[in-house]
């Protein structure tokens, strides 16, 4: 009887011991930023499918780079609305990773021969929006579901707010950046002079959803 009472002490409380410790219950700040302080060197391939698809390259690109590179952050780069599409499925994005290490970066020629598929680039300062929230290794997946439930709706509303408002001016695209050291997904929304140079992904637009009369 013992075991059945700690079985069902297990099955309640380790669900929700898993939601706190990924941010189920985190409260979301949005706050005035940048992205590309410093120059930063990404390797990347266009992309196009769902933002979950997407980030499920990032580990055949870890894959492909370990016996180059030891320190990654992961990015990706969305461009399309999937709440605005025809098909949710066809978001065009961008998913690649920086080599962050000075003392590893001319090995990125080598690479690049051997990887033909991926493209290179350097990406300037931007104006930007961020939100934080925690990555959990054991439950990637759990943080990237609860990342975009809870921050995209909150980000959204900031932007048209301060759209409204005319604090913010030419917002480009939505933008993450996995910081696996601090263990933390940061989500941008770019804006202003500079973000020209993020549209890197080449593919048609895809078909937008008929608006309705």
């Amino acid at each position: 009887m013992i075991l059945v009472y700690i079985a069902i002490v297990f099955f309640l409380v380790f669900p929700l011991c898993t939601g706190i410790y990924s941010g189920c219950l985190r409260r979301i700040y949005v706050l005035p930023s940048s992205f590309g302080y410093y120059p930063k060197d990404i390797l990347y391939k266009e992309f196009m499918g769902s933002f979950a698809s997407a980030r499920e390259q990032f580990a055949k690109m870890r894959e492909d780079a370990q016996n180059y590179f030891t320190f990654l952050h992961d990015i990706a780069i969305f461009y399309d609305d999937p709440e605005k599409l025809k098909d949710p499925g066809q978001c065009r994005s961008i998913v690649g990773f920086e080599v962050f290490l000075n003392s590893e970066k001319p090995k990125i020629p080598s690479f690049l021969k051997n990887f033909k598929s991926y493209k290179r680039t350097q990406l300037p300062y931007v104006q930007a929006l961020v939100a934080d929230f925690p990555y959990v290794k054991l439950f990637s997946a759990l943080s990237m579901n609860l990342g975009d439930r809870k921050v995209y709706p909150v980000l959204k509303k900031v932007v048209e707010k301060k759209k409204k408002d005319l604090e913010i001016y030419k917002v480009g695209p939505y933008l993450e950046f996995y910081e696996y050291r601090s263990k933390t997904i940061r989500y941008f929304v770019l804006y202003g002079d500079g973000i020209e140079n993020y549209f890197l992904n080449k593919l048609p637009s895809p078909a937008l959803k008929a608006i309705k009369a």
